[in-house]
């Protein structure tokens, strides 16, 4: 039997976890993959002396392409209920595993990707020009529910990551570093050893008077007005999706990362309840399908 993610321990107590979808030629985010990646960390969990852990690929140019597109579309609302449940508590384990986690970032890292990167403690990426890191699921008429969110703005801040939220941005590792989505690059073929290396790195510690100020309401509100402002004069198709972008921006930093979780969950329900974003994701997928083979 294939699987999807599978998990190695050396005799350093380094657990590594590789993400390897097969027959694929990228990887996508499915349930199958949520629950193999569950099934990892429990088994791992269950070892002693476990020093850290890597979260990586298998595939040669991507980390993950984000969700399977596909099977979105193919869940009834119960079942992308249950998706997106499970994202979530995917991500919110490995935030708090005891010891230090760190992405190992080989290529794409897009949406759910990327979110399972920002639930690492720190996130090393290789540096080629070709990669792409970011949020894009706004492009798509959709937005980020697995934490990506919540945890991109308590990362970067709000000030930064509300335009690269609401426009949907992909960012080359080295804009990627410069604005604080990742921690680290390395040459490709030493990604291993870097990631290694941060292990034992201090955790990055935010804290600046922007932030305080972000967390005053009024503050925060023209910050997204104006980000918002920018971004639908160009896409005004997209508004729905920026709007629950921002609720879920109010309501984490007003009530809580469970409150801003639930934001994107029911958000990104709601917009696939729509005809408009499910055209645009058929649309998405057809363009895609003949551009490359599938597998």
């Amino acid at each position: 039997m294939d699987h999807d993610a599978t998990y190695d321990i050396d005799s350093e107590g380094i657990a590594t976890v590789c993400i390897d979808r097969a027959h694929k030629r990228v990887n996508t985010l499915t349930r199958a993959i949520v629950a193999e990646l569950s099934d990892a960390l429990t088994s791992i969990e269950k070892r002693g002396s476990i020093r850290g852990l890597i979260l990586a690929s298998g595939k040669p140019t991507t980390f993950a392409a984000g969700a399977d597109l596909n099977e979105l579309l193919a869940c009834t609302r119960t079942d992308l209920d249950r998706l997106l449940r499970e994202g979530q508590a995917l991500c919110s384990r490995i935030e708090r595993l005891n010891w230090p986690t760190v992405a190992a970032i080989n290529g794409h890292c897009l949406g759910g990707g990327y979110e399972l990167a920002l639930a690492c403690r720190t996130r090393v990426a290789a540096d080629d020009p070709k990669t792409l890191i970011g949020l894009p699921e706004v492009a798509l008429g959709l937005l980020p529910a697995w934490g990506g969110t919540v945890r991109l703005c308590r990362l970067i801040g709000v000030k930064t990551a509300a335009p690269l939220l609401f426009a949907g941005t992909r960012l080359s590792p080295a804009d990627a570093l410069r604005l604080g989505l990742v921690d680290r690059l390395a040459p490709r073929n030493d990604l291993p050893a870097a990631a290694r290396g941060v292990l034992d790195s201090p955790r990055r510690r935010h804290g600046s008077l922007s932030r305080v100020l972000e967390a005053w309401s009024p503050v925060r509100r023209a910050i997204l007005r104006r980000a918002r402002t920018r971004v639908v004069g160009a896409t005004p198709d997209l508004v729905q999706a920026i709007d629950r972008v921002a609720r879920a921006i109010h309501a984490a930093c007003a009530h809580g990362a469970a409150a801003g979780f639930e934001c994107e969950r029911q958000g990104l329900l709601e917009l696939l309840d729509t005809p408009d974003s499910r055209q645009r994701l058929q649309a998405f997928l057809q363009q895609r399908s003949s551009a490359a083979p599938a597998t």
